[in-house]
């Protein structure tokens, strides 16, 4: 017989006093997560889907950098379990454990937002580039857009071996063919690339996990992705533009812009850097697009088979307009 993921059961790996409810939280695309609530406090279990554990040693030791470094924002701190551990393994996942972020998440930003967020992510990565924190991992395209490229066409393979295709797939074999397209677009020509140093990023800042309180920044959470790549700083900001500064399907140049001339307060940034926003913003849903397809087949239960359309008009859209907000973020 099967043994369902039972959190009790995971739960008393740790001390944490008596469990008063266990409620899964629906937010999170790629873990999952559950809010307990025990009688010494509140906790988030975390159950890893992707990382292998030498990933998730590195992640959490990359926490506790942070935060040994007087990082100002709340983040997880993993919670070490009654053998001393930082994490467990329960059917081949691995689940850990953190004190929850007090707080409410934002899912539009204004000024007044996109002003401390430029600050947190500046200070952020000050911190980071003053570390020797290295994941291992090599230094691949920056646009990864050989790594997609070759996502989409072995799902196309094994589309056109289908006797029987469901709409997703037939939604999913039209947009690719639209987007392979603009991958062999995004290569940049301009030197600036050489000279950019690589760090393990977050990769991931965007309003689902940036926490407030009281229309104060005070945390930031998942961090899962710092043990798995290794980009430029201007990867972060592009994320963020990605998901914070969009109106409808195209960027919120005035939003950028007022986000970048916040950030230059506190941290360098070149012209050349700027100039590659649009395609990584282009690269970005293009790659959302290649997961949303993948969640489709092996995690339908949280798959949204609208994200498809979605993220492919968003590619298409920002690719088209690209030189145009490049000159208005410059010349703003």
């Amino acid at each position: 017989m099967t043994l369902r993921y039972d959190p009790r059961r995971i739960l008393s790996n740790w001390k944490i006093g008596n469990i008063v409810s266990i409620r899964k939280l629906e937010a999170g695309v790629v873990n999952q997560n559950w809010l307990v609530r025990t009688s010494s406090g509140q906790y988030i279990l975390r159950r890893v889907v992707f990382e292998t554990p030498h990933e998730l040693r590195f992640e959490l030791g990359y926490l506790r950098y942070l935060k040994a470094r007087g990082f100002s924002y709340e983040i997880p701190f993993a919670i070490s379990t009654i053998t001393g551990g930082l994490f467990v393994f329960f059917r081949n996942a691995i689940s850990w454990l953190y004190q929850y972020i007090e707080g409410e998440f934002k899912t539009r930003l204004g000024k007044t937002e996109i002003r401390q967020v430029a600050r947190m992510m500046a200070t952020y990565h000050t911190l980071i580039e003053k570390s020797e924190l290295d994941n291992g991992k090599s230094r691949g395209d920056l646009f990864r857009e050989k790594l997609i490229s070759r996502e989409l066409r072995n799902f196309q393979a094994k589309l056109s071996r289908k006797a029987v295709l469901k709409t997703t797939d037939r939604v999913f074999l039209r947009e690719a063919n639209k987007l392979l397209p603009l991958l062999e677009r995004l290569e940049p020509k301009h030197e600036t690339l050489s000279r950019l140093s690589k760090y393990p990023l977050h990769r991931d800042i965007t309003p689902d996990n940036l926490v407030w309180r009281k229309n104060r920044l005070v945390g930031l959470i998942d961090f899962e992705n710092v043990g798995r790549y290794s980009e430029p700083l201007i990867k972060d900001i592009s994320v963020f533009f990605q998901y914070a500064c969009r109106e409808n399907l195209h960027l919120d140049v005035d939003l950028i812009g007022y986000f970048l001339h916040e950030y230059r307060k506190y941290h360098s940034l070149a012209e050349g850097e700027i100039k590659l926003i649009p395609n990584l913003v282009v690269a970005g849903f293009i790659e959302d697009f290649s997961y949303a397809y993948w969640m489709i087949n092996f995690d339908p239960e949280r798959a949204r088979s609208y994200r498809l359309r979605l993220y492919s008009k968003l590619a298409r859209s920002i690719c088209n307009t690209s030189r145009l907000v490049t000159e208005r973020i410059l010349a703003g």
